[in-house]
């Protein structure tokens, strides 16, 4: 099993796996093995009857009824993420996504926005740890309507992410991180507590957003018509004109809003850290479109939308499970530069399911 799995990935999933116990280790790698080999319909009967010799039962008692929650196990994922990113600059991704789903009695069902318009389903607010080149899941909480869930069951967006912000400052200290955000969640409480904890945000901000900038109480639409101090960034064949405006955002306080026009598209951006130049912020953000491609990734490849359990606790297991295995497949995959897509296949051609479902026998024997 060592030459197939090198000692950082071997470490690394039996870190992972600590907080279940002796016997729901094995039912928990047969459901990783389901989402990494089966290539569509990643059901628990079918992960059951390839690879977990036919024992349905245990398997969904295990999904459905485990007494491990999925938040100890992600916890547990980020401990050891905040390791390797460890005197680096990682970069933390903040957003959600939707994933289609209907029918009878599915707890958390509701209507959500994605950019297809409305989609009916369930939904995720999601967190990515960039390190280096790699990407990392570092969170995935489920989102329920408030007209899916009880009143005190029900937590907002805003409210998850800040919850996301409050776990990841338990890792990194302060100045050890930057939050990347879209204009959704570019809220006054998010920004105050990423500024709290010292890290820096980059953030898109709506056009209709308040602002105090030369003298005036103005939107960004409005400031987005000032001709002063524009500076043209190309990155790759994208021309950016991008002009600087220190400003007060009404709650948060003394920031810097960036206007970039990129053709006829003009978006406001906003940040704490006032030592960055336009280049700078043009970089930086563009890496925010790296969690919309680790969110079609997860739905393609390791079946994140592919819910077959009606149960919320069981959604939020197989979305952590889900996690792992593209997790997984990040750190066995190193440095090398190739498309998840090409990562996967690679793995699964290199290590064979049958040692990742022997894996739970050296996980108290070997060190």
């Amino acid at each position: 099993m060592g030459k197939s799995l090198p000692q950082q990935v071997r470490s690394a999933l039996r870190a992972w796996l600590t907080p279940l116990s002796r016997p729901q280790k094995p039912q928990a790698l047969v459901y990783l093995v389901g989402l990494l080999w089966i290539i569509r319909f990643r059901s628990l009967r079918a992960c059951a009857q390839q690879f977990g010799q036919q024992r349905f039962d245990r398997l969904q008692h295990f999904v459905s009824q485990g007494a491990t929650s999925a938040r100890a196990l992600q916890h547990q994922t980020q401990q050891w993420l905040a390791r390797l990113a460890s005197g680096g600059a990682p970069l933390l991704v903040l957003d959600d996504t939707a994933c289609r789903r209907d029918g009878p009695a599915i707890e958390g069902l509701g209507w959500h926005h994605s950019a297809q318009g409305l989609v009916r389903g369930v939904c995720v607010v999601t967190a990515m740890l960039k390190i280096g080149a790699r990407r990392f899941v570092w969170a995935v909480r489920g989102y329920r309507p408030r007209k899916s869930c009880r009143r005190e069951q029900f937590q907002s967006k805003i409210a998850l992410a800040a919850a996301i912000i409050g776990e990841a400052a338990e890792f990194f200290p302060r100045g050890g991180l930057t939050v990347l955000m879209d204009s959704w969640y570019a809220c006054a409480q998010l920004l105050q507590a990423i500024t709290t904890h010292g890290w820096t945000y980059v953030a898109a901000l709506r056009s209709n957003r308040i602002v105090h900038a030369h003298g005036r109480k103005l939107n960004v639409r409005h400031l987005a018509k000032s001709r002063r101090d524009v500076t043209t960034v190309r990155v790759g064949r994208r021309r950016f004109r991008v002009s600087r405006h220190a400003v007060w955002l009404p709650k948060v306080g003394a920031v810097v809003v960036f206007v970039s026009r990129c053709g006829r598209e003009t978006r406001g951006f906003v940040t704490n850290d006032a030592s960055l130049s336009a280049t700078q912020f043009i970089r930086l953000y563009l890496q925010r479109a790296w969690i919309e491609t680790l969110h079609r990734d997860l739905k393609q490849h390791v079946g994140l939308g592919e819910l077959f359990v009606r149960r919320w606790a069981a959604m939020e297991r197989h979305w952590t499970l889900v996690a792992l295995a593209y997790n997984l497949v990040v750190l066995w995959n190193g440095k090398r530069r190739r498309s998840f897509r090409e990562a996967i296949r690679a793995f699964r051609a290199a290590v064979p399911s049958e040692q990742l479902l022997q894996f739970h026998n050296l996980l108290t024997s070997t060190k």
